[in-house]
């Protein structure tokens, strides 16, 4: 999400389970908060019957301020509400220049405020009252439709109520951050969550009054409401919530311990919990959005067995990154691959399995980003297709890693909290988190955080001329490491491993690269049998194809595809509906998706390709598995064997005319299948093939076929035979346990 308006500052309560708030402060110009803030006291009367509100907001406007500001005091608020100032002493006048709907087209007015000359650089009060209706719709584009996601920039219905600084409920100042004290009036029997403290829930009459203070300074104020089912647990000062609209205990009580445990390792990794609370609320649409002090995911996604240790802790974790230090959002996001590096990454790692995505992470950057479409860091603002995905959090996540690998654990975490303790509810940038590690670490790191976050492309790395000279009963062993991008060198350490004969343990090398190509030498009591450039994907670079598994991410990165149907099929029209999807979303990326029917091809055509349908004409061009029959389990291939006759297969393979494409294959037996397969596909990029059964689609296999070569790796041989070595790479302690 995390678009941005001309002049309105848009949130990120984040799509695709993977959040965090930015703050572009764009109102024609851009100043930085003040030490004292606007505060606003707000009053919201909600009738949900009418969709709409009343408000009733005392802004205090501090002197410094007054003082700050170069011209008339103004701000921009919907243009359904109708608004007047309640002192008759301060006039609030519309002004006739108009402004352009916001990204999320809502409309907004923008106002002056005209007050007393006495006032003029003191502090005072603006008491504002005004109304109108939230009746936004809940739209799919074609990206969510195809990760089930939805968004609205603001509603009020009898399923629930979702007001966020898309909204533009309240009156947005030019100032960054603000403290505010809500309280809502609503009918009996819903709740209500926002950031901060809920100091106020009681029913008066027939209503429900709900207040909640928030005293640190933001630069946004949600109200979300349903009726809820409400759990709790204590964890030290922090309360802990789950919001349901089914009553479930079982359910809240796996997110109340789950939470309490992520609480207790951000904690040892980072610093104290920066909030009161933390609150799951379950929305009415599906959502993955992350808010200061509490998250909003859809019914669907809370039921989902692995959001509890994938997406769950990533939207905690934003409490720190995004939602408590802030992203001054002029000079790049650094937010969202900070916080896959301390969520996602870490938990990959904690199952010893940190390499693989740190690989699949690699992948993806080699298969979406290219020339036409890469960009620095500093330009990265929010993720809308997987080109920015890739940079956004990929790329400065694996940045991360190449900190920590150069200078160790201890140092890495000393580092994060000076810069979450010296910038806690401030705006902050890369370059605050490079002060923060060079205060730590003690070096200049003004050419490494330039290199990566101001510079476009990556490396690409070949090992060459490996080389054995034997003298004196030792053993000389040189290579050569090159960097074969287009791009000029870049300054990089890259960590070798060395296998030696009869030796159970690998030896690392960091060796550290700047030029074109460099050759390293080093001398062992035993043979070197084996080397290996940075095998457990540390660097941040472009991958072979040879060096990883065919990926359904390859081809859905292509930027120039074709899909091939089966024109007789009795499945034509479900496949087409698959193909118009498709075409939709790869157009919604950037990207080109040609369909057309096999009938009307002699031969495929030399571009990366989807074959659909097992009554495809080309369907036996693309049969891969049997160059895998003595490599995969036979129990996979049973069961390939099984789908082809009653389910659903989904492949991809190294297009044959040209290795640097890659085609796919989908086919099911199951006409009704097909539909959910349109969806369910671009969940599993990494995997190289895929099995499903039943009418919807439920997945019965998949895996990664196996690679047969790396340009990285060298097996050395002495008279023409391999020695083997049964030593094995030494899986890294997470950062944290």
């Amino acid at each position: 999400m995390h678009k941005f308006a001309p002049s309105i500052i848009k949130p990120t309560h984040m799509k695709h389970i993977t959040i965090c708030t930015l703050f572009a402060i764009t109102f024609f110009f851009r100043i930085p908060a003040f030490s004292q803030n606007i505060h606003h006291d707000i009053n919201a009367g909600i009738d949900i019957d009418q969709k709409s509100l009343t408000i009733t907001d005392s802004v205090k406007l501090p002197g410094v301020y007054l003082r700050g500001i170069r011209d008339t005091i103004k701000f921009y608020l919907n243009s359904n509400f109708s608004i007047k100032s309640l002192d008759p002493t301060i006039r609030v006048v519309m002004l006739k220049e108009t402004m352009k709907d916001t990204a999320d087209k809502v409309k907004v007015t923008k106002y002056m405020v005209l007050y007393p000359s006495t006032n003029a650089g003191k502090g005072f009060i603006l008491p504002l009252q005004y109304s109108g209706k939230v009746e936004y719709g809940i739209k799919t584009d074609a990206i969510d439709y195809a990760r089930g996601f939805s968004e609205t920039p603001g509603i009020i219905s009898k399923e629930g109520i979702y007001l966020a600084a898309t909204t533009v409920w309240l009156p947005v100042f030019n100032d960054s951050l603000f403290t505010f004290n809500l309280t809502t009036r609503i009918d009996t029997g819903w709740g209500v969550v926002s950031q901060g403290t809920r100091t106020r829930d009681e029913t008066v009459g027939n209503k429900k009054i709900i207040t909640y203070k928030e005293p640190d300074p933001t630069a946004e104020s949600y109200l979300v409401a349903a009726k809820w089912t409400e759990y709790n647990k204590q964890a030290g000062k922090t309360l802990v919530q789950a919001e349901l609209r089914t009553p479930d205990s079982t359910l809240a009580n796996k997110y109340l311990r789950a939470t309490v445990g992520y609480l207790k390792m951000y904690d040892k990794l980072i610093g104290p919990y920066p909030y009161t609370k933390f609150t799951l609320v379950e929305n009415f649409w599906e959502t993955g959005y992350g808010m200061p002090s509490f998250t909003l995911l859809g019914e669907q996604i809370i039921r989902f067995p692995f959001i509890l240790t994938s997406s769950y802790p990533h939207e905690l974790l934003h409490n720190y990154w995004g939602n408590s230090v802030y992203v001054d959002n002029v000079k790049g996001n650094w937010c969202e691959g900070t916080t896959v590096y301390m969520a996602d990454h870490l938990l990959k790692e904690q199952d010893g399995q940190g390499a693989e995505y740190r690989r699949g992470t690699l992948q993806k950057f080699t298969d979406f980003v290219n020339e036409t479409n890469d960009f620095p860091l500093t330009k990265f603002r929010t993720r809308n297709n997987s080109a920015e995905e890739a940079i956004g959090y990929g790329k400065c996540m694996m940045m991360f890693e190449m900190l920590r690998i150069q200078y160790g654990d201890d140092l890495f975490r000393k580092s994060f909290t000076k810069f979450y303790n010296d910038n806690k509810f401030k705006l902050a940038s890369f370059d605050e988190i490079r002060k923060s590690f060079e205060a730590v670490t003690g070096k200049n790191l003004v050419p490494f955080f330039d290199q990566w976050i101001t510079r476009t492309g990556a490396p690409t790395l070949k090992l060459s001329n490996v080389e054995v000279a034997a003298k004196d009963n030792k053993y000389g062993l040189s290579f050569t490491v090159s960097q074969i991008q287009k791009e000029a060198p870049f300054t990089i350490t890259v960590p070798v491993a060395i296998y030696l004969e009869g030796v159970d343990s690998v030896i690392v090398k960091n060796i550290e690269l700047s030029k074109r190509a460099e050759t390293f030498t080093y001398t062992y009591d035993k043979r070197p049998v084996r080397i290996d450039v940075d095998p457990q994907f540390n660097v941040f670079r472009r991958l072979d194809r040879d060096e990883v598994p065919p990926s359904l991410t390859q081809i859905f990165g292509d930027t120039d595809a074709v899909m091939i149907l089966p024109k007789s099929s009795p499945f034509i029209k479900e496949y087409q509906d698959l193909a118009d999807q498709w075409k939709q979303t790869q157009l919604a990326q950037g990207a080109k998706l040609q369909i057309v029917y096999d009938a009307d091809l002699k031969e495929l055509p030399n571009k990366a390709t989807w074959i659909i349908g097992f009554d495809n004409k080309f369907a036996d061009s693309a049969s891969v598995f049997k160059k895998y029959t003595d490599i995969l389990p036979k129990e996979t291939m049973d069961e390939v064997t099984t789908l082809k006759k009653s389910g659903g297969l989904v492949y991809v393979y190294q297009n044959p005319k040209n290795k640097m494409l890659t085609n796919g294959f989908v086919g099911s037996k199951n006409q009704a299948m097909i539909s959910a397969l349109k969806r369910k596909i671009v969940h599993y990029g990494k995997y190289s093939y895929l099995g499903f059964e039943g009418d919807k689609g439920d997945n019965k296999l998949k895996g990664e076929f196996p690679t047969l070569s790396s340009p990285l790796s060298f097996i050395i041989k002495y008279d023409g035979k391999v020695i083997p070595s049964k030593a094995k790479l030494k899986v890294r302690k997470a950062l944290v346990d």
